[in-house]
């Protein structure tokens, strides 16, 4: 995702990522203290799927952080790398775009085709963010 954002930037969007390291206890003191105040949406992206729920547990925290204030973002809620799957660079970027959305999708899952109830993002074309002048090489050892 970091990759993502930076080649984003690169090309001029505003954009950016906020890793959360401790889950729980979820400090929302700290989360919004490192949150720009200039960020008007805001998508949380969890690696669960918690049927029956009304989100995704990071979700309902990020959203309960922002529950008091006067001036809070759009707040949509993801998940992602469910059944082991990659997450792509296509898959990050198709966030960003629900974002740019009048109505972001809401609930929404990347990585997989949910053709059951329809909540995956299209997926945008893959790019290469493979920062300029990296080299790759392939060893092979024989023993």
């Amino acid at each position: 995702m970091r990759t993502v954002v930076d080649y984003l930037i690169s090309k001029g969007e505003k954009v950016g990522v906020l890793k959360v390291r401790l889950f729980r206890p979820f400090s929302m003191k700290h989360f919004i203290n490192e949150m720009p105040k200039s960020v008007k949406y805001i998508a949380v992206l969890d690696r669960t799927k918690e049927p029956g729920s009304l989100g995704e547990p990071l979700y309902e925290d990020v959203r309960a952080a922002y529950y008091d204030m006067k001036e809070r973002p759009v707040i949509v809620g993801g998940r992602y790398g469910l059944g082991s799957k990659d997450t792509t660079p296509g898959q990050i970027i198709a966030v960003f775009e629900n974002l740019k959305l009048n109505e972001p999708k809401n609930k929404f899952t990347i990585g997989i085709v949910d053709d059951v109830t329809y909540t995956s993002l299209p997926v945008a074309e893959e790019i290469d963010v493979t920062p300029e002048g990296t080299v790759s090489c392939k060893f092979w050892i024989w023993i």
